[in-house]
Order: structure tokens, then C-alpha cells, then sequence
């Protein structure tokens, strides 16, 4: 990820929200190798200038998701415009009960916490306190995370879950629109990371890859900004990276040598 042009940031950009909210959304349909290894089948960014209703100041949104992109673009509910679902009490289609908005059929465990999540997390489902109603979002899912994360600034990356069907759908980083401008600690590397090491009640046959440690690297001498997620994988593979270049809408894979991932 690397910053856009200075000349190119609207006027305003750092105020925080905005009534009249925007996002600008990209996508990226990943290799079959990588669906075999990570499970993850979509990566998207989104750019939310004026921020939302739960993060109100400028930020990027990136999601791994283990859907494609035809699943995303049945996950539908009514929402008047706005950025989150109706309550689950003024939905009526198959597409929008999905959501599970009133926390109905999502997974949990015998001690009342949600199943398959990393401790003390919440999905923030119909009348949380957050914002009175849901996080549910037309084309991604509910959203979750954990409350005493909400206590840092700003400028600190996010960590959400995401959630469809009563299941987990897309690991989520929230960032700081200054994050990829280099402003978290000016002239400086970045480094953050958050580390969930155990799950609740984690079914592994069904979820056999959930990650580890979700790691945002700036590097102040690339002006570049890395995501990375850790995890296990059910296949032995021999180390590989892919990359794609948005600006030349091209993909470059390379074979890493000497290395093997189980």
C-alpha cells in the first residue's frame, strides 16, 4: 500500500466524519494457490475519507476474506441509504437474516462467550452501545471485536472479524488515513502487531487456519505500507509470494527457494 499524492487528498480530509460519507473500495481475487494454503479467496482496501459512524476520522479498510467475490455480492439488507443494517426486526429477505443482526444462530460457547473468536471479543450485533444498532454492512457482514480496543487512539491499527451465515467470513485492519503517509511516527518505521493465540471453544475442523498475528509495517525509506497475517495452513507448501501492482494491473509471482511452510 502506498500513499496517493498530497495534491490528490480532498480538502478536509482530517476532520473526522462527515454526513456525507464516501468509500472507495478495490478488490483482488487471489490465486488458487493461495486459497489452498491460507483459505483467503478475496483481499479488498477501502478508503473512507470521511470516516464511518464507529470510526469517525479518516481510514483504510482492509479485509481477507475466505468468500469470493459473487458470495460478497449476495450479502444484501436493507439499510435506507445508510452504512449499517436495519435491525434484524425490519428485515425480511433470506439475504439479510444472514446477517444474524440479532445475534440469533451465531456460534457460542457452553460458558455464554462467542465460539471461535479470540477472547472477550463481541459481535457487535443489534443495540450494542457502540452505536445503538448494528455493524452490520451490506457487502461485508457483521462486524466484531474486541471492547478494550476501542480505548486506544486513533493512529493505532484495528482488528475486526467478520461474520456471515453464522460464520466467520474476513479477518479486517482498520488504519489511519496518516498511517500510509508515515504520519504514527514521522521520518520513522511503524511497526504494530496484534497477537490472538487462542481462540474460544475453537472448532478446527471447521476453521482450520484461523491467524495467529496480524502484523502493519510502515517503511519510512519505501513510503510503503505492509499487512501481513499469520496462521496455520492445513498444506505443506514451499514458500512463495505473489504480488499484485494496482497501477499496472498486472500479477508477478516468484518462487522463494530453499524455504518450506507447514
Amino acid at each position: 500500500m502506498g500513499p496517493g499524492l498530497a495534491e490528490n487528498v480532498p480538502e478536509g480530509t482530517h476532520v473526522g466524519q462527515n454526513v456525507h460519507y464516501t468509500d472507495y473500495s478495490y478488490s483482488y481475487e487471489t490465486s488458487k494457490k493461495i486459497q489452498d494454503a491460507t483459505g483467503f479467496k478475496l483481499l479488498t482496501i477501502g478508503a473512507g475519507p470521511c470516516g464511518t459512524p464507529t470510526q469517525p476520522y479518516p481510514h483504510y479498510s482492509v479485509h481477507f476474506y475466505t468468500v469470493d467475490k459473487s458470495d460478497r455480492e449476495k450479502m444484501l439488507c436493507k439499510s435506507n441509504g445508510g452504512y449499517f443494517c436495519l435491525p434484524a426486526s425490519e428485515q425480511c429477505s433470506e439475504s439479510a437474516m444472514k446477517f444474524n443482526l440479532d445475534g440469533q444462530g451465531i456460534e457460542m460457547c457452553e460458558d455464554g462467550s462467542y465460539a471461535n473468536v479470540p477472547p472477550g471479543f463481541r459481535w457487535t450485533i443489534d443495540g450494542n452501545p457502540a452505536i445503538g444498532i448494528n455493524a452490520g454492512s451490506p457487502g461485508m457482514g457483521l462486524h466484531g471485536l474486541s471492547p478494550s480496543d476501542l480505548g486506544g487512539s486513533y493512529e493505532t491499527p484495528l482488528l475486526l472479524m467478520v461474520n456471515y451465515d453464522a460464520t466467520i467470513i474476513a479477518n479486517h485492519i482498520v488504519l489511519w488515513g496518516g498511517l500510509p503517509l508515515g504520519q504514527n511516527n514521522p521520518g520513522e518505521d511503524y511497526q504494530w502487531t496484534k497477537e490472538m493465540p487462542t481462540y474460544n471453544c475453537h472448532n478446527k475442523e471447521k476453521y482450520p487456519s484461523l491467524p495467529v498475528k496480524t502484523s502493519v509495517d510502515y517503511v519510512v525509506a519505501e513510503g510503503r505500507t505492509y499487512i501481513s497475517i499469520t496462521g496455520p495452513t492445513t498444506k505443506c507448501e514451499q514458500s512463495f509470494t505473489e504480488s499484485w501492482d494496482s497501477t499496472k494491473g498486472s500479477k508477478a509471482a516468484k518462487q522463494a527457494k530453499g524455504a518450506k511452510r507447514a
